[in-house]
């Protein structure tokens, strides 16, 4: 199968009780001929917590995939077992087509001065306000302007766009781009790489909103699009103690029921969302979802009254936003 839409992965798990109230290092050796996508190890500690980044009990690598042919090499995952967890779950997966190996597996308690790994470590969205929004700061240490989907994890601080995170999920090339921007020195750009991905390219960033709880926030920014096929999007999203993996009506929109599409010259879209006293985390970003190319700039973020209305079909019923069924007859055509 050349083009797997889904992921294999192998499982294991054991109970916590050794570890509790510990910091837990697991490392394992892998050796990979990934021709497409991402290997990842991960490690995950279940209990009666409501979000996993705060307790810092997950990591899959999303940040630091294994990609292309890699000799042997040893990676290691740092979590937290807190006292009531239950579980230790942890396994390797191949997302996309190739073969990976794995070897000699090993746990052991290691002290809190050993960070957390991960993008969910909980150390990484601890940020109080966005930060680079107009893509015209460089990682540190680095002048480099391409994030290649091939790189080695080890290289991943000289291919990161500053402050955001990057899922080209094999399927596609982002970078910032000098020739495209809509102000200052560049933007983000992400291109499909295949002429027909099975998944999206993305960036996103996350942040502590504490100045704007209890507060309407109006996220905008500028996009340009050269699309053939599917969609291109904005998404903002509000995490609180509803369900990290439900989203909260008027708290969540991605622009589903107005995605760009096509080919358009720069515009600013505007997403509005509430974030309600309980939030904890407020995620932004942008993906596509097709064939093509897109640019994003400047982004922005504003509080606003509640005279202006949320946005999205998420803003009112989880799932459509409607007061009332339609198209009962199924006579009606969407539009394209």
């Amino acid at each position: 199968m050349p083009h797997p839409n889904e992921f294999g992965n192998l499982t294991n798990w054991f109970s916590a009780d050794e570890y509790h109230g510990k910091r837990l290092k697991m490392s394992a050796w892998v050796k990979s001929e990934v021709t497409r996508g991402n290997a990842q190890l991960w490690l995950r500690v279940d209990g009666e917590w409501k979000s996993a980044v705060d307790a810092g009990v997950f990591d899959n690598m999303d940040d630091r995939p294994i990609q292309g042919h890699t000799d042997w090499t040893q990676y290691s995952l740092v979590v937290d077992v807190p006292a009531e967890s239950t579980d230790i779950v942890f396994g390797v997966m191949l997302i996309g087509s190739g073969q990976i190996w794995l070897d000699n597996v090993s746990f052991a308690a290691v002290s809190k001065d050993v960070p957390l790994t991960g993008m969910y470590s909980g150390e990484s969205v601890k940020r109080a306000k966005a930060n680079n929004l107009d893509f015209d700061e460089l990682a540190q240490g680095s002048d480099e302007k391409t994030v290649v989907p091939t790189a080695s994890p080890k290289s991943t601080a000289q291919n990161a766009i500053h402050e955001w995170y990057l899922e080209p999920k094999g399927e596609f090339e982002i970078k910032l781009d000098e020739t495209q921007k809509h102000s200052g020195s560049r933007s983000a750009y992400i291109k499909s790489i295949v002429s027909k991905p099975t998944q999206f390219g993305q960036i996103s960033q996350a942040f502590v909103p504490n100045k704007y709880l209890g507060t309407r926030l109006k996220l905008s920014a500028w996009a340009k699009s050269k699309l053939t096929s599917g969609t291109a999007h904005l998404w903002i999203r509000v995490d609180g103690e509803w369900n990290d993996n439900a989203y909260k009506p008027g708290c969540f929109d991605n622009m589903d029921d107005r995605p760009i599409k096509a080919e358009t010259d720069w515009t600013q879209y505007s997403l509005v969302v509430d974030v309600p006293e309980t939030s904890n985390h407020v995620l932004i970003g942008c993906f596509l979802d097709g064939a093509g190319e897109f640019w994003v700039d400047d982004f922005s973020l504003q509080i606003v009254g509640k005279e202006c209305p949320l946005t999205g079909c998420y803003a009112v019923l989880k799932g459509c936003g409607k007061k009332e069924p339609a198209n009962m007859n199924f006579e009606q055509n969407q539009d394209k």
